[in-house]
This record gives structure tokens, C-alpha cells and sequence, in this order.
């Protein structure tokens, strides 16, 4: 009996360390698709176009201070966005250093009808000098459209800013929901650059 016993305890040994029997495969399928699902819903993405180089890239949330959130991809290039507006650039070569959108953040919102307002900005020039312009601006267009976000149809306001420097005009076009979601921006962002597409991706 002695050795019958000794056997039946180095089998269940034996059991426990193997774990649980493996699953069928379709429910290791199944398990990778949620794991999939979690990660997507996780890691907010916004993909990001530059005219002047025919170039685009989806970047993810890297970390957010108060309202300003800072998004990057592998290659190191990253954009910090407050409230959907760029703030800074970094890894684009003429970046944008710093830029003071608190007064274009109000005319989102209606703050200046079609007043003007200033607006700051640092950018980085070729000889990697900062060159600070303050801007006269102005929303000039304000109309009801409908964009498509991934296969979404989103009614969003189309709003277009004008903004003037001494011998020097850009503008910003903003696609603004009425939750003060912005899906998508057209922003100017350095005279090396040029104008930055930005568009909101749906979790």
C-alpha cells in the first residue's frame, strides 16, 4: 500500500504544477480579442498629417499637466495639445516652442464674435533661433458641416481663424462638435513646417 500511496501524491504533484488543462483554440481566440479590445480603448490616437512633406503618423497619448496633453510616436517626434490647439512641437526640426492659445481657446467658444484678439508664438528658424511673433486674429468663418471620422459621420461647426503678423497672414481651421470636441484641426505651425492636420481618432 505504502508505494501505491507515494504514487498517488507525486501524481498530484504533479497535476498542480501543470496548471489548468490548455483551452480549446477558439477560446484562446476568443481571449486575444478582448486583450485586443482593452488596449485599444486604453491608448487614446490621434493621426497627424504635414502638408509641406507628404508625411503622416499616429501618435498616442504619452502624459497629460492640467489641460495640456502630450502626444508622441516611436521616431521621438511629439505634440503637446491643450484642449485640441498646439502648444508645442518637438522632433519636426522648425518646431514650435511655445504658443499662448488661451485667447483662441475663447473664440471656440464665441468669447470675441468677430473681434480680434492676440495670439503669441515661438518658433524654432533654420539657424535654430526662436523667433516670437505676436499675431492680430480673427474668426472668420463660422458654418454647420459634417465630417467623416473613420466610418463616423460627425455634424461638427467649421471654424476658420485668421491670424496676422507685421507682412505675414495664416490661418487655423477648426472642426469643433457641440461638446467642444475638436475631431479635427488645420493649425500653422512654423514657416519651416507649415500647416499640421490633426485629426481626433475614435476609441
Amino acid at each position: 500500500m505504502k508505494p501505491t500511496f507515494a504514487l498517488l501524491i507525486t501524481a498530484l504533484s504533479l497535476s498542480a504544477c501543470s496548471g489548468f488543462p490548455a483551452l480549446p483554440t477558439r477560446a484562446k481566440a476568443s481571449n486575444k480579442v478582448v486583450v485586443l479590445n482593452t488596449q485599444k480603448v486604453a491608448t487614446p490616437t490621434i493621426r497627424v498629417f504635414l502638408e509641406s512633406r507628404g508625411a503622416s503618423a499616429v501618435l498616442t497619448a504619452d502624459s497629460t499637466l492640467g489641460a495640456v496633453t502630450n502626444w508622441t510616436d516611436a521616431s521621438g517626434v511629439s505634440v503637446a495639445l491643450n484642449q485640441g490647439l498646439v502648444v508645442e512641437t518637438r522632433g519636426l526640426g522648425d518646431d514650435m516652442m511655445s504658443s499662448d492659445v488661451s485667447n483662441s481657446l475663447m473664440a471656440l467658444k464665441g468669447a470675441f464674435g468677430d473681434a480680434y484678439y492676440e495670439r503669441f508664438q515661438t518658433t524654432l528658424g533654420g539657424e535654430l533661433e526662436t523667433e516670437f511673433r505676436a499675431f492680430k486674429c480673427q474668426v472668420s468663418d463660422r458654418s454647420a458641416t459634417t465630417i467623416k471620422i473613420s466610418s463616423n459621420t460627425v455634424p461638427v461647426t467649421r471654424i476658420v481663424e485668421t491670424c496676422s503678423s507685421i507682412g505675414f497672414s495664416v490661418s487655423n481651421t477648426y472642426w469643433q462638435a457641440a461638446n467642444g470636441t475638436l475631431w479635427r484641426s488645420r493649425q500653422w505651425i512654423s514657416e519651416g513646417v507649415g500647416h499640421m492636420t490633426i485629426e481626433r481618432q475614435p476609441q
